[in-house]
């Protein structure tokens, strides 16, 4: 076992790759560990690729053992530790050990024994190359199973030049942005910094502590970042670099974000589980409009819809029908948008998440933008419920601040919306919550 990352990882030595939660970890450490985990490896005396469930979060163990399991052409279906559903996604994957790694140690563990028929995984294993298995997230409905080639994934690093950022990884370690941090940061010998726990506070203490560089993050968590009231000059003086994806990002909540963060560069990043993420770049820190930047990308728009045809997406799901896909290779994402005259992009949300009021039809992203410029308005999120006269109407759940009567409150945004916005568009009902955050994770492309 010769790979590419690892040579790279002796030629970073002793900088450090790891910091945080965990401990520091220099590169020469992860190759020692992953001459240690070759060794587990081989105790197996494994004759054809086999999938492991890789149970854990952010790592030294987990990065090593996924880098170990691609160089041998193996599956690898990493989970969170603590996931409620483990048992189900790792059933449905057909993992045969289960890895749970801590820090530095892991345990191995034999499930079953489990032959991969689906022509997808069968097609990988032939080419002798690793996959990663996904589950993307749904509205509605069980996750799709998504298996992505790992190995093309992490070659699309290779030729990445060397540096020593430091980029604080807040991205979910299961999903492909998570995973996209990782192989960005650890090709490159950059410092990926593992917080103690994604609370503001202790966001802010790693940005500060470690000079982290480069922060990628969804908007809501951003949001709670500058509603926090702990982001100061000083705090995030070594911060250079914003960049943000996995859900739409309203104009309001970006000059808040903009505002919290002076003189630090926003980029609006894309991707998905089904194509990997793509290169791409911010038409300016103040626009939420950005352009596709990858030479190997296609694209275009079909009835407001973004279909893309990418080097690292997947034929089709494991799982579920691949009506997503069409014959000719295109994707079809799901993602409304809108296109500028020149020709750059903007996320609107979600086809399904679209509003038909009496045949009017709307974003939701359109009323909470209006929304979050109302003072008092902590957060918010607009939907459409039945109606039997306009099929639809619109409705809302707002996050308001402490000091605010629900009533007077209630009443500003009726009518700060009414002067903003066509009347089938104001809220008919506004229901006031504690937090919408989780309903926002649930429906992120990549977080």
């Amino acid at each position: 076992m010769n790979s590419w990352i690892k040579i790279r990882w002796k030629s970073f030595s002793n900088q450090p790759a790891l910091a945080g939660r965990g401990g520091d970890i220099a590169y020469s450490d992860l190759v020692t560990l992953w001459d240690e985990a070759v060794v587990d490896l081989e105790k197996l005396n494994l004759k054809t690729a086999t999938t492991f469930g890789l149970i854990g979060n952010y790592s030294a163990a987990t990065v090593v053992w996924m880098m170990v399991l691609e160089d041998a052409g193996h599956l690898i279906v990493p989970l969170l530790a603590g996931d409620e559903e483990s048992s189900r996604k790792l059933s449905s994957a057909g993992a045969t050990y289960l890895i749970f790694a801590n820090s530095r140690t892991w345990n191995i563990k034999h499930q079953s024994n489990v032959e991969h028929q689906h022509p997808f995984v069968l097609e990988l294993i032939e080419k002798k190359q690793s996959g990663v298995i996904l589950f993307s997230s749904g509205t509605s409905g069980p996750a799709k199973l998504i298996v992505q080639n790992f190995s093309d994934l992490l070659n699309v690093h290779k030729s990445k030049r060397p540096h020593r950022l430091s980029i604080l990884v807040v991205l979910a370690y299961d999903h492909i942005g998570g995973i996209n941090t990782l192989l960005e940061t650890l090709s490159s010998g950059g410092l990926m910094v593992i917080p103690e726990d994604k609370s503001p506070a202790k966001i802010i203490e790693a940005i500060e502590r470690y000079k982290v560089t480069i922060l990628p993050a969804s908007p809501s968590f951003l949001n709670l970042l500058a509603l926090s009231g702990l982001v100061t000059s000083e705090k995030i003086k070594s911060l250079h670099l914003i960049t943000y994806g996995t859900e739409p990002m309203p104009e309001t909540l970006l000059e808040r974000i903009r505002l919290t963060f002076p003189g630090k560069r926003l980029k609006q990043t894309f991707g998905t589980t089904e194509t990997g993420i793509l290169r791409t770049e911010s038409v300016g820190s103040g626009s939420n409009f950005f352009r596709f930047s990858d030479p190997e990308l296609q694209w275009k728009i079909i009835d407001d819809e973004l279909w893309l045809k990418s080097t690292t997406q997947i034929k089709g799901y494991l799982n579920t029908p691949n009506q997503n896909f069409t014959e000719d290779g295109w994707f079809r994402t799901g993602d409304r948008v809108e296109v500028d005259s020149t020709g750059n992009i903007r996320i609107l949300g979600r086809m399904g998440d679209a509003i038909n009021v009496g045949g009017n039809k709307l974003m939701p992203i359109e009323v909470e933008s209006v929304m979050l410029d109302v003072p008092g308005v902590i957060d918010c999120r607009a939907f459409g419920v039945p109606n039997a006269l306009l099929g639809h109407v619109v409705a809302a759940e707002v996050v308001g601040s402490s000091d605010q009567n629900h009533e007077s409150l209630r009443a500003s945004i009726r009518q700060f919306c009414r002067t903003r916005l066509p009347a089938y568009k104001v809220p008919v009902s506004i229901n006031f919550v504690t937090s919408i955050m989780g309903d926002r994770l649930k429906k992120s492309r990549t977080n």
